[in-house]
């Protein structure tokens, strides 16, 4: 069966989100159909979520995993790439004050600094 292209992404955020889930269960020695029964999805749909065949899951979901997996639910968001609906309404009430601390917070994580990470110092300021 085909999936529809909705369902379909580029692999590569589907593979990362799938194989921290798949580390996820295999940690406390639980099935994947163990594994979706406590998430509340399908036991097919939680396999193509494994196996990165289908984008990662929304917010809903994820948190759902979260819950079950008793991971920290930012956790779990982040590894499918997503934002927290507060984190994403305090950005469209106040964006020059979220993108000043994303820039100071930038600076101070080694990550970045590995991965040669550099604020735009144009990004957040108000154009004239």
């Amino acid at each position: 069966m085909r999936l529809p292209t909705i369902l379909r992404g580029d692999g590569k955020a589907g593979r990362r989100f799938g194989a921290a889930l798949r580390r996820w269960r295999r940690k406390r020695g639980w099935s994947g159909r163990e594994l979706a029964r406590r998430a509340e999805v399908s036991p097919t749909h939680y396999s193509y979520l494994e196996l990165g065949r289908v984008n990662p899951p929304s917010e809903d979901c994820c948190l759902r995993f979260a819950l079950a997996l008793d991971l920290p639910p930012a956790e779990v968001l982040a590894a499918a790439g997503r934002v927290p609906a507060e984190v994403r309404e305090a950005f469209r009430r106040h964006p020059g004050e979220l993108l000043t601390c994303a820039r100071a917070l930038l600076g101070r994580l080694p990550e970045a600094d590995a991965a040669g990470v550099e604020p735009d110092p144009d990004l957040g300021r108000d154009e004239k």
